[in-house]
């Protein structure tokens, strides 16, 4: 037996119970209607047995709904009587009668004009308004059928007729259990449904109350937020006025946002690890982990969303991303990084116009300086290069370490001319700080250059190694310049 029979038939007693009284009161205002058709249409009828029968009829239909209306007002608010054997013992008990009123009507109405159709309409409206138990409507049908049955092969007629008779009657008691089975099924299936729907909202409610993480519930179509648990209220607190919200603000970054999770909501039905960033105050960002389910919510499509804070771990890995993207030794892109920006730079090159001059930078002799004088000395020779290259190119200009002694420079937007003058600045602050002989070995680098604009089919790896290839023609020509600067205190290494 299933867990809600017994809530399910109370129900379905109480209900009966109800329509039973409007039936009455139906037939109530029904009945002056048949005292006139008994004391004055059928006056003349000139069958005093047929009259008779039919006045006792509806008498006794009329006594018998007086009763009920008097039973159903007195104890309609009693809860022992309504949840007592009685109502269903009532209703079992009228629609017998209605049957057997109907059945004798029909037999009585037959040995006058040989007319049946009151017992076949009664039995499919009982069937229809009142879908008792099935079987219980079954233990009325058979004996009360069989009764007809049996009364309307006594009366004389011929055997065509009878059999029609029997066999459309019989067809319509099957057609009216079937009613009811249906009816009866059908109402059950549905209470169990509602049941259910009714447990899960509450174990919603109670895994809303003791998650101790941020739920909401709210409204598929527009986003009316319906649930907040204990926790929610507390990351958002409701103000004066704010009664009905709407979780845009809430669990998603903006209404477009909403808009396209929603889209693939209806599409998947759920949504894992959606990252939120909120500016949650003024100068601070919090980011949130958000998961969505749809959801049936008093039978209206809804978004469950559950938020988890990464604030701390978005930090952390902003602060990785970072490491993975600098030279820890210079402070300036790594390889990886720089590619990266080169490529995207290509990638634009293709929808609008963009330039750039790319230069290859080599220090010179580190190599020796690592062996005569330590990787101190190396490293401070490498930071040394790139500080004055930083401290003259412009801040839209990117610069990358390539390999150990080997730099990039993008110089966005700047033809090789222009880039050749800063070049000269740079070459003169070496020379500068060569001048002032603080170090015991020369500080320069070689460079060469390339140029690169929209339109010009060539890879990446063309333009380095084009930049390459320009910056060892250019060591080549400056090596008799630079031995010519040795003197005692700066050997050449």
């Amino acid at each position: 037996m299933n867990r809600y029979d017994d809530a399910f038939h109370e129900w379905n007693n109480s209900l009966l119970f109800a329509r039973l009284r409007m039936t009455s009161i139906f037939l109530l205002l029904c009945y002056p209607v048949f005292l006139y058709v008994d004391l004055v249409l059928l006056k003349d009828v000139g069958n005093p047995l047929f009259l008779y029968t039919l006045t006792s009829i509806h008498t006794s239909g009329f006594i018998a709904s007086l009763i009920l209306v008097f039973i159903y007002q007195k104890f309609q608010k009693s809860e022992s009587f309504m949840r007592s054997s009685w109502p269903h013992s009532l209703i079992i008990l009228f629609v017998a009668g209605y049957v057997l009123a109907s059945a004798l009507s029909s037999l009585n109405s037959h040995r006058l004009s040989g007319n049946i159709d009151a017992y076949v309409v009664v039995l499919i409206g009982v069937a229809a308004v009142f879908p008792l138990r099935p079987r219980y409507f079954a233990y009325i049908l058979v004996p009360c059928h069989l009764l007809f049955l049996y009364v309307l092969a006594q009366i004389p007629q011929d055997d065509f007729s009878l059999h029609a008779k029997q066999i459309n009657t019989s067809m319509t008691v099957c057609i009216s259990f079937f009613i009811v089975l249906a009816f009866h099924s059908y109402r059950k299936k549905e209470f169990n449904y509602k049941r259910e729907q009714k447990e899960s909202a509450e174990n919603l409610r109670k895994l809303f109350d003791i998650n101790p993480y941020p739920l909401l519930l709210s409204r598929l179509s527009d986003g009316r937020i319906l649930l907040m648990n204990e926790r929610a209220q507390k990351e958002w607190p409701c103000t004066a006025g704010d009664e009905e919200r709407y979780d845009t603000s809430y669990v998603f970054q903006d209404a477009a946002d909403r808009q396209e999770v929603v889209e693939q909501l209806r599409k998947t039905g759920s949504i894992k690890n959606h990252v939120l960033q909120q500016k949650s105050a003024p100068g601070f960002t919090r980011w949130a982990m958000v998961h969505y389910e749809v959801i049936e919510y008093d039978n209206i499509p809804c978004i469950l969303s559950g938020m988890t804070d990464i604030t701390e771990l978005k930090k952390v890995e902003s602060e990785l991303a970072k490491h993975a993207s600098i030279d820890l030794l210079t402070g300036q892109l790594n390889r990886r990084s720089g590619i990266e920006a080169l490529q995207q730079l290509v990638a634009e090159s293709r929808s609008s116009w963009i330039s750039c001059t790319i230069c290859f930078v080599d220090i010179n002799n580190l190599k020796q300086v690592n062996d005569q004088y330590g990787h101190r000395e190396g490293d401070a020779l490498i930071t040394t290069v790139c500080d004055v290259i930083r401290g003259v190119i412009c801040a839209d200009d990117i610069l990358f370490r390539y390999g150990g002694d080997e730099f990039i420079i993008l110089f966005i937007g700047k033809s090789q001319e222009a880039v050749e003058a800063l070049w000269d600045v740079i070459w003169q602050q070496f020379l500068a700080i060569n001048a002032a002989q603080k170090k015991p070995y020369l500080i320069t680098a070689s460079h060469g250059l390339f140029y690169f604009c929209s339109g010009m089919d060539v890879t990446i790896e063309d333009m380095i190694e084009q930049a390459d290839a320009a910056m060892y023609k250019e060591k080549t020509r400056r090596k008799k310049e630079l031995s010519d600067m040795v003197g005692g205190a700066h050997p050449l290494v």
